[in-house]
């Protein structure tokens, strides 16, 4: 129970599954509501590149993650056999630690919004950003249900990539709002 005050969660049932966390608001009439953010992107990365954004790779600092000029930067990650294991141990970790900043945890979120089917992957993978050693042992679709499973009872209490991903996702609302507009005027 002392999670939920830590978190700033005042029930154990308001603990959400997956990458959501509940925020406390108060409303007019002083009654708490509960609104629930949900942390990523809003669109998967073939979906992204659908609508504009396209994918580079950057530097070797994992966290480094930018986006200029419709190019979002996302530094190469190596997936090999220990690699689930080390991922789970460092998010353990950052949920114990009370100085603990949930960096590799908001990576790990942030990456799970771009892969949403093994489509996403082999995009990653042609663009050098995900890179899968020992090939032989571990596929796409391997990877992809690992991956997933991975992050379904995270709660984030800081997420590293809040203004990353609102600027992405303001990105591709004015685009596709251009586009539908473009062909709203002119249609086929």
């Amino acid at each position: 129970m002392w999670i939920c005050e830590f978190l700033g969660v005042y029930s154990s049932s308001q603990l959400v599954c997956g990458s959501l966390l509940p925020v406390e608001l108060i409303s007019d009439d002083n009654q708490a509501k509960t609104e629930i953010k949900i942390w990523g992107f809003n669109l998967s990365a073939s979906n992204l590149l659908r609508a504009g954004i396209e994918f580079e790779k950057g530097e070797d600092n994992l966290l480094n993650i930018t986006l200029s000029n419709g190019k979002l930067r996302i530094p190469p990650v190596y997936i090999h056999l220990t690699s689930d294991s080390l991922f789970r141990n460092l998010m353990a970790y950052e949920q114990c630690s009370l100085r603990s900043t949930h960096h590799i945890t908001s990576y790990l979120i942030l990456m799970k919004s771009l892969i949403t089917s093994t489509r996403d992957i082999r995009l990653l993978r042609r663009r050098g950003i995900i890179n899968l050693l020992n090939r032989n042992r571990v596929g796409d679709q391997e990877y992809f249900v690992e991956f997933k499973n991975k992050l379904n009872t995270v709660v984030v209490k800081d997420f590293c990539f809040g203004k990353l991903c609102d600027e992405v996702n303001a990105y591709t609302l004015f685009v596709l709002t251009v586009i539908r507009t473009y062909y709203s005027i002119h249609p086929r």
